[in-house]
């Protein structure tokens, strides 16, 4: 059982700072490292998340008929207290804390949880009481994907029985970051397989060289094919499933021809 260092917020600091149990990182680093006097002191909406359903009415019939359902956005709200010597000090922290939270969309993570990030943007906040330099508010952040990632990738490779096996408790379809393969004979067509979804490349492939299949589900940036180095998105085949060549828990991923050895990089997601 870990035990945290209780502290009474109406009391002052103590002269060595104490990271709270729930801190909040921006940048790689807890904010009460970045702002002296800031405390996480609560942290909220990161637990169940429900689904948003489609619905339509029918005419002469209780109720509606369902359509779909989806997760909606995930908001996290973070508690905080500020305490500062004077006023001076009190608006340069506040000053500090919107420079921290300004981005229209980070990547932020919690003590408590050190394996997984989330993604969003503040668009709430609620103020602090007026007319001193002790400060108890909050902040709302906004994720557009209910879905926290794993900061670090887990590398799976074919070499023990010429296939991957997804072993990881990744329960939710997630992209893959990269899929690699080091062909070992020449061939002119290589299939990458996951159940009824293909990756198909045609060209001209020869013993020794690699091929790189990096993926990307956000718009900033481009998913890319390298062949040797060189992009190459031209080897897709257009039936291929390219965008949606998502892996989950237990899923077997295979590679037809060219005696390839295979490489997957999957940062999972989870709720």
């Amino acid at each position: 059982m870990t035990y945290y260092e209780f502290q009474d917020i109406n009391k002052k600091p103590l002269t060595r700072p104490v990271l709270s149990p729930e801190s909040i990182y921006v940048n790689g680093i807890p904010i009460e490292d970045q702002i002296d006097g800031f405390y996480t002191l609560t942290v909220s909406g990161r637990e169940l998340v429900p689904h948003t359903i489609n619905t339509q009415e029918v005419a002469s019939s209780d109720g509606s008929m369902f359509l779909n359902a989806r997760y909606a956005n995930r908001s996290i709200k973070i508690t905080y207290r500020l305490i500062a010597k004077n006023d001076t000090d009190y608006r340069e922290k506040f000053e500090l804390l919107n420079y921290l939270l300004s981005p229209k969309r980070f990547d932020f993570k919690f003590y408590d949880d050190p394996f997984y990030f989330w993604t969003g943007t503040v668009t709430s906040v609620e103020e602090p009481a007026a007319g001193q330099n002790f400060a108890k508010g909050s902040f709302t952040i906004e994720c557009t994907s209910p879905f926290k990632r794993r900061i670090e990738p887990v590398t799976y490779d074919n070499s023990e029985d010429g296939v991957i096996r997804i072993s990881e408790p990744a329960y939710f379809e997630t992209l893959p970051d990269e899929i690699k393969l080091v062909i070992g004979s020449k061939a002119s067509s290589i299939s990458i397989k996951n159940d009824t979804r293909v990756i198909k490349l045609v060209g001209s492939f020869n013993a020794g060289d690699t091929l790189r299949i990096v993926f990307s589900d956000i718009p900033e940036k481009d998913s890319a094919i390298y062949l040797n180095n060189n992009l190459k998105l031209d080897l897709l085949d257009l039936t291929s499933d390219f965008e949606n060549f998502v892996v989950k828990y237990q899923d077997v991923i295979s590679v037809d021809n060219a005696n390839a050895r295979l490489y997957l990089k999957l940062r999972s997601k989870h709720l």
